[in-house]
């Protein structure tokens, strides 16, 4: 990415907006962004990284891209880039991003239209542009899920499962830093995987020798519908 990452969300301006856009070939080159309001969202729920939904508005040639879109970026906090550095969580996160802009079915699941994913070389930094889904609901965590919304998220896990939590796009990574790959607990039997090519689940303990279901943040698998479009496909 030749232009920087930001470290706080009044670092991305309309000029920064516009170069990552272009570089990505989200944004036409013709079209500029001319201002742009960012409102934080996700305060108190995410640990690992800052959210906030952007509102734009275009100059140059008339465009139909959205006006509103979400980015992500990293911690402010040092020891929290330093956790997610050691465990990979912000290079997975936007490797499956990534592999999202090329065609979200080889995940398995529906995942929100990304414009731009990068992470730093080192792993402590990073930033995703991505589509905005605020007009869909949420499942409540507190009163819980209707049979109905439970059935489509095990309907989407099994799909995530079946054909992106196998595919190879996780498996065979090249380019590794093998320097990173650590061991981790998986059927009571070590295996290893660096951060870039370890699916999006985290393994518990040799106590449970299980995995885990992918996880929601990486994935955005969440029990999700918007009108008549759901999350997953």
């Amino acid at each position: 990415m030749s232009v920087a990452i930001p470290h706080t969300i009044e670092a991305v301006t309309p000029g920064w907006l516009t170069e990552a856009l272009h570089e990505s070939g989200a944004l036409g080159d013709s079209t500029s962004v001319a201002s742009v309001e960012a409102e934080t969202v996700g305060t108190g729920v995410g640990i690992l990284g800052l959210l906030a939904r952007l509102t734009l508005t275009y100059g140059g040639e008339a465009t139909e891209f959205p006006t509103t879109m979400v980015i992500k970026i990293a911690s402010p906090h040092p020891e929290t880039k330093d956790i997610a550095r050691f465990y990979g969580f912000y290079t997975t996160e936007v490797g499956c991003y990534r592999a999202a802009m090329q065609g979200g079915d080889g995940l398995g699941v529906r995942v929100p239209d990304v414009y731009a994913a990068h992470v730093s070389e080192n792993g402590r930094d990073f930033v995703i542009l991505m589509e905005d889904l605020s007009a869909c609901r949420v499942a409540d965590q507190i009163t819980g899920a209707s049979l109905e919304d439970a059935e489509h998220v095990v309907d989407l896990l099994a799909g995530f499962m079946g054909t992106g939590g196998r595919t190879r796009r996780w498996t065979n990574c090249t380019g590794c830093d093998r320097s990173t790959i650590r061991p981790i607990w998986r059927a009571g039997s070590i295996t290893r995987r660096c951060g870039r090519c370890s699916p999006p689940g985290m393994a518990i303990g040799p106590r449970h020798r299980r995995w885990t279901a992918p996880s929601a943040s990486a994935l955005s698998w969440r029990t999700t519908t918007c009108g008549s479009r759901r999350t997953g496909r």
